[in-house]
């Protein structure tokens, strides 16, 4: 039993400190910060495209970007985002702006949690989700599962997405980890040896890597090394934001309830009545009076109201929907954030 005992010690402890082995992690506030890739030829990802990352959503509500390229406006693209917390995988499948793919995870992504996410759009194999290094089903709801992408001749963002038109929409809201850009579809196997492990840098068809391990200073102007060899700081990305975030953390110190601009949260404090409620709630906040917007969501992730409120410590929020539950996120101009459930009766 002894003998038992240690081995099954020792493979624990082997994965335990696998699993912890990757340096910083990028925090993006959900309001103005994300990330951006240089536009380079060296991509060549019209028919073959892996994108994958590990991610801690701090919400999955709403629309966010994890990775995009121009979508529309004359230059196409593609786009991964989190929607109602299913992947979402959009791509242009023509050279106009109506003629789209699109292909959803028939799995969910967890709020708060770091989960490793990949894409692989292939010409050859088709489409697959990854979710923790495993195939997971996906949906595909527009377009061939195999049609080439018309590639957007624009930078890529991670963190936010635009259509070349719109400003900036869909900003992520938690921390992104390993960035990696393959032109290759990535096979399974491929996928689960090495989603739980930094990379050297030179693995054949890798041509972008952002580990964030490099960087110590928080805030907008910021560069990310890219770590690919194959191309090097030729698509060095650069942070974009405030003077105070985005910011680098220890992947391994991320939490969602610290506020994401290093000072204290203005919602630590907050006081929601009633709740439930019947008809509305009144919800007062800690301290100094700041700008606040408030957005409401229903389980499904959809956006119900959205408002930017003045300077204020408090706001009264009409709750004139069905009985059931709902969420609210509060947010401030310098980044802080919070989300609430609320029970209407």
């Amino acid at each position: 039993m002894k003998k038992i005992t240690l081995i099954i010690f020792i493979v624990f402890a082997s994965i335990t400190s696998f699993s912890q082995s990757f340096g910083n992690a990028i925090r993006l506030n959900g309001q103005n910060d994300f990330f951006e890739i240089p536009n380079d030829f060296v991509l060549g990802e019209s028919n073959f495209l892996t994108f994958e990352s590990w991610i801690k959503p701090c919400d999955t509500l709403g629309d966010q970007a994890i990775f995009s390229r121009s979508n529309c406006s004359n230059t196409y693209g593609y786009s991964l985002s989190l929607i109602g917390g299913q992947l979402v995988w959009i791509w242009s499948t023509a050279q106009n702006c109506s003629s789209k793919g699109r292909f959803r995870s028939a799995v969910s992504v967890q709020p708060n949690v770091w989960q490793h996410i990949a894409i692989v759009h292939s010409t050859s194999t088709g489409l697959q989700f990854y979710l923790n290094g495993q195939p997971i089903p996906g949906i595909a709801d527009l377009g061939s599962a195999a049609s080439s992408i018309w590639v957007a001749q624009t930078p890529i963002l991670v963190g936010v997405a635009t259509d070349g038109q719109s400003p900036l929409a869909g900003y992520f809201d938690g921390f992104i980890d390993e960035v990696r850009i393959w032109k290759t579809g990535l096979t399974d196997a491929e996928i689960l040896s090495r989603y739980n492990s930094s990379l050297n840098g030179n693995e054949m068809d890798l041509v972008a890597y952002y580990n964030m391990d490099a960087n110590s200073v928080n805030g907008a102007g910021q560069t990310i090394s890219n770590n690919a060899t194959v191309s090097g700081n030729i698509i060095d990305a650069q942070t974009h934001g405030s003077n105070a975030s985005p910011i680098f953390d220890m992947h391994s110190n991320s939490s969602c309830s610290a506020a994401p601009n290093g000072v204290v949260n203005y919602f630590l404090e907050t006081a929601i009545h009633p709740n439930t409620t019947s008809n509305e709630v009144l919800i007062t906040f800690n301290g100094i009076k700041q700008e606040v917007s408030a957005t409401l969501y229903n389980t499904n992730g959809q956006i119900l109201t959205s408002k930017n409120y003045g300077s204020v410590n408090t706001i009264r929020l009409e709750m004139k929907y069905p009985k059931g539950l709902y969420f609210l996120k509060l947010s401030t101009a310098s980044g802080d954030a919070k989300m609430i459930k609320l029970i209407r009766e």
